[in-house]
């Protein structure tokens, strides 16, 4: 201070500002948890309270400047804290492991399913789309995805990040392993501006990732020269293109994840297993003392000597005043003993446990709330817990769920993708082989589903065209061309268990009907019996709805002499209604000639050149070339394969062997669609 400072100071004196109320912290229990060696940075924000109230401005234009997040946190040794305690909550806290558990196997599941699909309309060889499969499932099992989505997830809401790098193999193969999120940090010597938090960005734009530092603290990699790197120190520079940076909580500015168990959501764990520990405690101590013995004749110096006598150790020290502390262990059914005049006083947990049971619950509500957990996810109480309601198409659980789906499958999306992309990189697939094919990624399903509901639904959009059997198949968790092959064998074994002279009690499972089923048949009798169905007609229409019948019983429930025994109903109710098949009796469901010969064609061809439609259109050709009754379904899809697939004769190759060719052909061809649009309008109009 120069000397006219020193002048106006004396002549214009600072006001005096009245003392200020001393700091009231909050009273904090005085024993070894969690927080007991990281004391001093419990709460990264205490720093800017005065009470109850801030006393710095938490907002200015540097706060999230190169990828930060001030002030939650401003350095790699503040996240490093941060995730320090995060895993320590998630490994020694069993409700914060519950709740992480939980979280992940609602999310993740039994894992995310991978499919390779052609791209749109385009017109790809099936043993292409084969090939990319097998190469997808490859990784899966050398990989062990199964595990490693667990662990992807885990890690995320863990530390808030995790990072994944892709290690190319000359064979095609890809590897991926994790990299420790301590182990990216900014290169010594490096500026701030571009290299913050071990990932250097564009200046002034940390959208735009360039590369990641990785320093894995052993000799590692080669240096400029292409020499084994041996300078510790040093780690490597790998570019973003090798390393799936999936960060949580964050900005996308952000550098850096945050983790799940920070802040708020580690106190309110760390406060519940205080809670936990010290009700559990205070119950046993209490429960392992049988009575307690008053000496009505000893003195007191008398008791204490007798009571000292059954002290297991003593300690000294661990206070201010260097204090002796005896220990005394209480066995189940173990005594205490005082002097005559001295009364014990229950302590203030034995009335009140109740009331500490409900702050529990509280706590951990409070605690599940990031993800709108529901109490049981926590707690594990399952008093009047109602799951279904929890897992509804609107609860906030499960929409939070739905919604982490969605953001773990783009990156797992990203990472399926670069597993073709590699192979055709190293030459065993085409190199445009991502422009002619898409990778499917599907979530398990989360919400609680009515089965019944959804099988009704899966067959209407089947038949109207707007969904597959393959996307049903894989939403079930199911491979679509295993199941085929096994559906294909149980045919098969059924088609030789009816063999002639084969043993027909197999058979009377098999034709046994259900109480619809028997409601039709009898529908169909009493038409026949009022004379609007005649027998023949009557037969037939049993045939078309009852495959598994014997012919010899058909005959025998529909005679001739069933005609018009019966009068037709007097009082205005109809007759039983029948299925739809029955009110189709007059279209012939049996392919014509040309669609059984055009199938035949199509078989023939697949067999030579091993390509063209899935196992469905294979099962239909074989019904059109068997001359098979098709149910009107049937006839439907038929007509709705058509309808897509018309588009696909303007492809190369079309009327020789293209795939596109011989998967029309299996469906009937030319002569197929025309019989199905026929018969489709005939069902139309029976309606």
């Amino acid at each position: 201070m120069n000397m006219w400072q020193k002048l106006w100071s004396s002549l214009n004196p600072a006001p005096i500002k009245p003392p200020s109320p001393p700091v009231r912290r909050p009273l904090q229990e005085g024993v070894m948890a969690n927080d007991f060696w990281l004391g001093s940075y419990v709460d990264l924000l205490d720093r800017f309270r005065d009470g109850s109230g801030a006393s710095y401005p938490i907002s200015n234009p540097q706060d999230r400047r190169f990828g930060s997040n001030y002030p939650f946190w401003y350095s790699e040794q503040q996240l490093s804290l941060i995730r320090a305690q995060a895993r320590l909550i998630t490994t020694t806290n069993p409700n914060a492991l519950g709740l992480l558990n939980g979280l992940s196997s609602y999310v993740i599941g039994s894992g995310f399913n991978y499919r390779i699909a052609p791209k749109g309309t385009i017109d790809i060889d099936e043993s292409m789309v084969r090939r990319c499969q097998d190469i997808m499932e490859r990784f899966i099992v050398e990989n062990e995805w199964d595990i490693m989505e667990q662990e992807i997830f885990a890690r995320s809401r863990t530390d808030g990040e995790v990072f994944l790098r892709l290690f190319p193999q000359p064979s095609g193969r890809l590897l991926i392993r994790t990299i420790e999120p301590e182990m990216v940090y900014q290169p010594p010597g490096d500026s701030f501006d571009t290299w913050s938090y071990g990932i250097e960005t564009v200046k002034d734009d940390v959208f735009n990732v360039v590369s990641y530092h990785v320093d894995y603290n052993a000799p590692r990699g080669k240096s400029d020269d292409n020499e084994p790197q041996t300078n510790t120190s040093i780690g490597e520079f790998v570019r973003a293109d090798r390393i799936i940076h999936i960060k949580c909580n964050v900005m996308k500015a952000m550098k850096r994840g945050l983790s799940d168990f920070s802040y708020e959501t580690l106190d309110m764990f760390s406060l519940a297993g205080k809670l936990r520990k010290n009700l559990g405690e205070a119950a046993s101590v209490q429960s392992a003392i049988a009575a307690i013995r008053q000496h009505d004749t000893a003195t007191a110096s008398q008791v204490e000597t007798f009571v000292e006598s059954s002290i297991d150790f003593s300690v000294t020290g661990g206070s201010p005043n260097n204090r002796q502390t005896d220990y005394q262990r209480l066995e189940p059914g173990s005594f205490l003993d005082i002097p005559k005049g001295m009364n014990y006083v229950q302590p203030p947990g034995a009335e009140r446990s109740t009331d500490h049971l409900g702050i529990f619950q509280a706590l951990l509500r409070s605690a599940g709330n990031r993800h709108n957990a529901p109490e049981w996810l926590t707690s594990a109480n399952i008093a009047g817990a109602n799951y279904a309601s929890s897992l509804t198409a609107e609860s906030p659980f499960l929409r939070n769920c739905l919604r982490l789906q969605v953001f773990y499958k783009r990156h797992l999306t990203r990472i399926a993708r670069e597993v073709i992309r590699n192979a055709a990189e190293y030459g065993e697939l085409p190199i445009n082989i991502l422009d002619v094919v898409d990778v499917m990624v599907t979530p398990p399903a989360v919400e609680a589903r009515d089965k019944i509901a959804d099988s009704q639904a899966n067959q209407t959009y089947v038949d109207m065209g707007i969904k597959s059997a393959q996307t049903v198949t894989q939403e079930l968790g199911m491979d679509f061309n295993i199941e085929q092959r096994n559906i294909q064998q149980q045919s098969e074994k059924m088609a030789n268990s009816s063999a002639p002279g084969q043993d027909d009690s197999s058979q009377v499972a098999d034709s046994a009907l259900n109480g619809l089923q028997i409601e039709n048949l009898v529908g169909i009798v009493m038409r026949v019996a009022t004379g609007q169905l005649s027998p023949a007609i009557g037969r037939a229409v049993a045939r078309a709805a009852f495959p598994l019948m014997a012919q010899e019983q058909i005959d025998n429930i529909f005679p001739d002499a069933l005609a018009n025994t019966q009068p037709m109903p007097d009082d205005g109710k109809e007759a039983p209604s029948v299925s739809p098949v029955a009110e189709s009796v007059s279209i012939n469901f049996k392919p014509p000639a040309s669609v059984q010969a055009a199938a035949k064609r199509g078989l023939e061809l697949r067999a030579k050149h091993n390509r063209g439609g899935t196992a469905v259109g294979v099962a239909r050709a074989r019904d059109l070339m068997n001359g098979a009754n098709l149910s009107p379904s049937t006839i439907k899809r038929m007509v709705s394969y058509f309808a897509r697939h018309e588009v696909d004769k303007k492809g190369e190759g079309w009327g020789k062997d293209s795939a596109g060719y011989i998967a029309w052909l299996l469906w009937g061809g030319d002569s197929g669609w025309s019989w199905a649009k026929k018969v489709s309008n005939q069902i139309d109009r029976n309606k």
